[in-house]
């Protein structure tokens, strides 16, 4: 045993090991797998293909959790040799947090693994009476309130497009993390200059 830890999105603690030869690994209060590292990974001058590899991800992941309804998206790491593949379960088009990222060297090795509120968002979750617009407003009013100390300072404040993601909380309640770019201008002739942070919120909808 080495550490308790909290990932970010997760409300559970994750228990971390280490073995004598480096490699890493977490699991859940429920014993599942969450985190893996393998230090001492031996790689060879194999090359595999790319389905080949997400193949691999795929088996490594079956004894862990049912695949099923989550996507496969691959970016290939040409650099370090290796690929990463990102499994996310979406529901009726929305993104959860429930997510895992597969990293799998060419030669097929895993190379690491890491997952996000895994097997935590139901598939059946319910979507459609989440009112996105009332959630837009929401956050915007909340940022007005945030940023009107320092709008004199400025000649405006700017807010990207909302991106939202669904979880659930630690009481299993739905609740939808918003993250929106709140972008500080000051007009400068024909130019401007801005000064970019972004605004992360967690609204219940239960």
């Amino acid at each position: 045993y080495k550490e308790t830890k909290f990932k970010a999105q997760n409300f559970y603690p994750e228990f971390e090991y280490e073995t004598s030869n480096g490699t890493e690994f977490s699991i859940d209060e429920n014993g599942k797998l969450v985190f893996y590292f393998d230090f001492d990974r031996e790689v060879n001058d194999t090359v595999l293909s790319q389905d080949e590899c997400v193949q691999k991800a795929k088996e490594f992941l079956k004894d862990i959790v049912d695949i099923t309804p989550y996507t496969v998206n691959v970016v290939d790491d040409a650099e370090d040799k290796y690929y990463k593949i990102y499994f996310a379960k979406n529901i009726n088009g929305i993104k959860t947090t429930d997510h895992m990222r597969v990293r799998v060297s060419y030669d097929g090795t895993i190379y690491s693994y890491s997952a996000f509120m895994l097997d935590r968002v139901p598939v059946n979750t319910q979507t459609e009476d989440i009112d996105f617009e009332k959630i837009e407003q929401a956050v915007i009013t909340k940022a007005d309130s945030i940023y009107k100390d320092i709008k004199d300072n400025y000649d405006r404040i700017d807010y990207g497009q909302p991106e939202y993601i669904l979880t659930i909380l630690k009481d299993g309640k739905r609740a939808v993390i918003c993250t929106i770019e709140v972008n500080a201008v000051v007009v400068q002739g024909i130019y401007e200059a801005r000064t970019p942070e972004q605004l992360q919120m967690v609204i219940p909808v239960d």
